[in-house]
């Protein structure tokens, strides 16, 4: 099998000048600019009176692989997007986009049915969506029609820097997955299944970068070629190499990690020669304001932080340090920046560390936190081990936030209120009944529990102290319930519910057909 590869200039060129002087950007932009003919993405108009165009400049950038090599010169035309005005140019501009939580457990869950995991890039991928607003852009700098120098392009797709594209975009891929039989899932709307008898295809989008998986091998191509039908697809192979993560597949299992990423994070903190420590954080000695400390650069200390929060993704045995010092962003002294420069040393000594996914392992989740807001340290924040009789299966996604000790009786009379402790129903074990893929991400994707561990771990203190504070119990012609205010709407749990996501014992394994109540509070929802 003999493999061409296109030479490549490793010097990205400052601006459209130099790059016109280096035949491999010529051979960049020469190929962005045929792909905008071949997709008819623009016509060359007299400019309307009353209309004004919108500039754009060429972003040239060199694409590499999980090794550091430059496989490969991308010469992209922009629109400079921050001349739009809402409502004239524009409107609507939200597109939904995979989180890197929604790609941990597709891998997770890839491992533990055993099938390999494929990803493939959009070429042009915007250059698809179509334009609904009349937009009209200037002439490409460098490429100027010698006949028309005064004409602009009117746009009948996107462009890269339009606030419209990504949705354009999205809505065109949704829409061309749908018509071939893929189910856009309720939840992650990135997520696109197709089940044929018992075989299962899995989609997940992250703007133009695609992922999918199947029990079946004939439908890896089936995906391929619906593809094709539609879009230009480059970089079908194995993931191995996405948004940062480092993938290894095998029939042992699979690995993530971002050596890559640490040795680059060593190397911009000038800490590659640094003196490794065991651990991320210092044991005997918490971090605190400090006020009589120091202050360091703010925005080096950020960038930091930055860093590290990416790394995250696969490196959990650092996220609580890297949360302790999150917290002094605002005004940083020398003893947080000490604190930082320990988990640098850290990484130092751990560079190659992963996630293992191993494929003879269960796939099944586990129940992990109990906030105590009395014997935590600091701004009284602790973690305590779940009470492993707070059980909820994952095919549940109420999330109850419950300051109470649950006897296990057929009765809410016995219920008895502990305001010391904020204890959170969560997940453990899936049942039979809650195996499929969908139902964990939907758990997952609702679950305040996840986000509270992970990312947020106060955003939701206060709703969860205004529910409590103002909780009342009612009995009404046998029917059982609280009742409480949360951002001035009502919120109503019955007993029913409590019920099924406690997993009482009492009670039979799913009665009922939970009936969510929701609390909409800046921007989010909070099920409680």
């Amino acid at each position: 099998m003999y493999v061409y590869i296109r030479a490549s200039s490793h010097k990205i060129p400052k601006n459209v000048t130099i790059a016109l002087q280096d035949s491999n950007w010529i051979g960049a932009t020469q190929e962005e600019l045929l792909q905008f003919k071949k997709l008819n993405v623009w016509h060359l108009v007299a400019l309307p009176e009353g209309k004004y165009p919108i500039s754009t400049k060429w972003v040239f950038r060199n694409k590499k692989d999980d090794r550091g090599i430059v496989v490969r010169n991308k010469a992209r035309l922009v629109v400079q997007g921050f001349y739009q005005e809402e409502g004239l140019d524009y409107d609507d501009v939200f597109a939904p986009v995979a989180q890197i939580e929604a790609i941990r457990i597709f891998l997770a869950y890839a491992s533990f049915m055993k099938f390999k995991v494929y990803q493939m890039d959009g070429k042009t991928a915007f250059l698809y969506g179509v334009v609904k607003e009349e937009v009209y852009v200037n002439q490409p700098p460098g490429f100027e029609d010698p006949d028309h120098p005064f004409q602009v392009y009117k746009l009948d797709k996107a462009l890269y820097g339009l606030h419209q594209a990504p949705r354009a975009w999205y809505e065109t891929l949704s829409t061309h997955l749908t018509s071939n039989g893929f189910v856009r899932r309720t939840i992650d709307k990135t997520l696109f299944l197709k089940k044929i008898d018992s075989d299962l295809l899995i989609v997940q989008v992250y703007v133009d970068d695609i992922v999918y998986g199947s029990t079946n091998e004939n439908l890896y191509r089936e995906f391929e070629t619906v593809m094709k039908l539609k879009f230009e697809v480059s970089l079908i192979c194995q993931m191995q190499f996405f948004l940062g993560l480092q993938v290894e597949q095998s029939d042992a299992g699979i690995l993530i990690h971002q050596t890559k990423y640490v040795k680059d994070i060593l190397t911009k903190f000038n800490m590659s020669d640094c003196k490794a420590t065991s651990t991320p954080i210092a044991i005997h000695k918490p971090l605190t304001l400090d006020p009589s400390g120091v202050e360091v650069n703010q925005k080096f200390y950020r960038s930091m932080i930055g860093s590290f929060m990416y790394l995250t993704a696969s490196r959990p045995d650092i996220m609580y340090a890297v949360c302790s010092c999150v917290r002094y962003q605002s005004a940083p002294k020398e003893s947080h920046e000490s604190a930082v420069k320990t988990i640098l040393q850290y990484l130092k000594g751990r560079v190659n560390l992963g996630l293992w996914y191993p494929s003879d392992s269960e796939f099944n989740f586990h129940a992990y936190t109990d906030s105590d807001y009395a014997d935590g340290s600091g701004e009284n924040l602790g973690w305590k081990p779940g009470n492993p009789d707070l059980i909820c299966s994952v095919i549940n996604t109420v999330c109850i936030y419950n300051p109470m000790s649950f006897q296990f009786t057929k009765s809410m009379n016995r219920l008895k209120f502990e305001p010391r402790h904020n204890i959170y129903a969560c997940l453990t074990t899936a049942t039979k009944k809650s195996r499929s893929y969908e139902e964990i991400v939907h758990f997952l994707s609702n679950s305040r529990i996840h986000t509270t561990i992970s990312t947020q771990v106060r955003v939701f203190e206060n709703q969860v102290r205004e529910f409590w504070d103002n909780v009342k119990y009612r009995h009404v012609n046998k029917e059982i319930w609280i009742e409480s205010m949360v951002g001035g709407k009502t919120i109503k749990i019955v007993e029913q519910v409590i019920r099924e996501v406690l997993n009482f014992r009492d009670s039979p394994e799913f009665p009922y057909k939970i009936s969510h109540t929701a609390v909409s509070g800046n921007n989010q929802d909070y099920g409680i």
